[in-house]
């Protein structure tokens, strides 16, 4: 099984995402902090606020 994805008849996908959720990377330790569409900032796991990207 691949990690954020599936196995299905030998092949492998990534999982589709709902629009206006969005990925990025902690500036500090970069951990993957997810955004949902209606969020200004998100606190990441090693204690940094991250501004959601415009």
């Amino acid at each position: 099984m691949v990690e954020g994805g599936s196995k299905l008849g030998g092949k492998y996908f990534e999982e589709p995402k709902p629009e206006g959720i969005i990925e990025i990377d902690c500036p500090d330790c970069g951990e993957t902090v997810e955004f949902m569409s209606d969020e200004k900032n998100r606190k990441c796991d090693c204690g940094k606020t991250i501004e959601r990207p415009r």
